[in-house]
């Protein structure tokens, strides 16, 4: 295979940017297959459309709630069309859960998990010798709390704590976005735990409050972020952050551990001229071998479940994978409408103007209700 040069889109991040460099360098000296990498913001990473990335771009790194409107505007190649069924099925099982369904859309796999993530709590062990907090409870009696609250991330958070009180199969059911006296208790806490933190987390997204935490001395721990394994390696940053599951719900009956899903997922555009070598490049790409050895040294966060319980990975990554797990078991996959990306940003800049300028929890609540109530229509 010869002469082949795709052109690819991911986010901006060592995480998300230098292991598909790496990668492609050598599967171009064994393949003879070329992928030039351009980087997106993480902002358009979650809200850019994928109708006109796939009109510039053959491979692109996405977010799975994408996915419905991706399909319904005919912008990306199901892999079921290029892989054959046995094989998909046997990634399937080995790839790991919820990553690899949350691709999955009116019967078809859309993406390949290449990065599995989801909200977890990050902690500075060098200021907290004692363990992380279990319970809510525990952070509140903290000292040196910290946030990631901009739009994207107070959406993040607020529907993570949804999840852990089991108030998000409606969505799903089309019914309503959220009951209102549990929406309203979700704003009441989020505002509560807003005023303990650091006051920049209004404006943060999780690299900006990573990137605080690893050099500063006054955050020493977040509960509710995107994990980023980079931040625990020995020498990434000055000073290296540990990561856990995140805090229990008050109520244990409830879906402890839960958080809502990350990550991202290796696409193929419907625009693609060599379709079939860009899945092959997909699945070497998102093998055992390739995501326990090659992606991870280069500063990738893998998807592969082997890869999540790997002795030498773990310990290189300061046992973020072995310490997360259970949240990322748990983690609650976003509906999957075509119209849920732009509810969902609406959502945030929502709720992110409420931390900011707070009023009445139940209008909010009912608005948002109304708005889905639109969308579902």
């Amino acid at each position: 295979m010869t002469d082949i040069q795709f052109a690819g889109s991911t986010w901006d991040h060592s995480r998300g940017y230098d292991p598909l460099v790496a990668c492609s360098r050598e599967y171009a000296q064994n393949e003879g297959v070329k992928i030039n990498w351009s980087k997106r913001s993480l902002k358009d990473f979650g809200d850019a459309s994928l109708t006109s990335l796939s009109r510039n771009y053959d491979l692109l790194v996405i977010d799975h709630p994408h996915i419905p409107l991706a399909v319904s505007e005919n912008c990306l190649l199901a892999l079921d069309e290029l892989v054959p069924a046995s094989e998909l099925a046997s990634i399937g099982k080995t790839i790991g859960e919820p990553s690899y369904s949350s691709y999955h859309y009116q019967g078809k796999q859309w993406a390949m998990p290449v990065d599995a993530a989801t909200q977890i709590a990050v902690l500075r062990p060098d200021l907290h010798k004692r363990t992380a907090p279990q319970t809510w409870q525990e952070v509140f009696d903290m000292k040196g709390v910290g946030m990631a609250l901009c739009p994207t991330d107070a959406m993040c958070s607020f529907l993570s704590l949804a999840a852990q009180r089991a108030q998000v199969k409606q969505m799903h059911d089309g019914l309503t976005f959220i009951d209102e006296s549990v929406g309203v208790d979700i704003l009441a806490f989020l505002l509560r735990l807003k005023k303990v933190c650091h006051p920049d987390g209004i404006n943060w997204n999780p690299i900006d409050l990573l990137d605080y935490m690893s050099e500063e001395s006054d955050v020493v721990y977040a509960p509710l972020i995107f994990g980023y394994n980079n931040y625990s390696r020995s020498g990434f940053s000055r000073h290296a952050l540990s990561f856990h599951d995140v805090p229990m719900p008050i109520n244990k009956h409830q879906h402890s551990y839960s958080a809502i899903l990350g990550g991202a997922g290796f696409a193929i555009s419907a625009y693609c001229k060599h379709p079939e070598a860009a899945a092959k490049f997909a699945l070497w790409l998102c093998s055992e071998q390739q995501q326990k050895g090659l992606y991870f040294a280069e500063n990738g966060q893998p998807a592969h479940i082997r890869a999540w319980s790997d002795e030498n990975v773990n310990t290189v990554a300061g046992h973020f994978f072995s310490n997360t797990g259970k949240t990322l078991a748990n983690a609650w996959v976003r509906p999957k409408y075509p119209w849920w990306p732009s509810f969902q940003r609406h959502v945030g800049d929502v709720v992110n103007e409420f931390l900011r300028k707070p009023g009445d929890e139940l209008t909010v609540i009912r608005h948002l209700n109304h708005e889905y109530a639109m969308m579902i229509k």
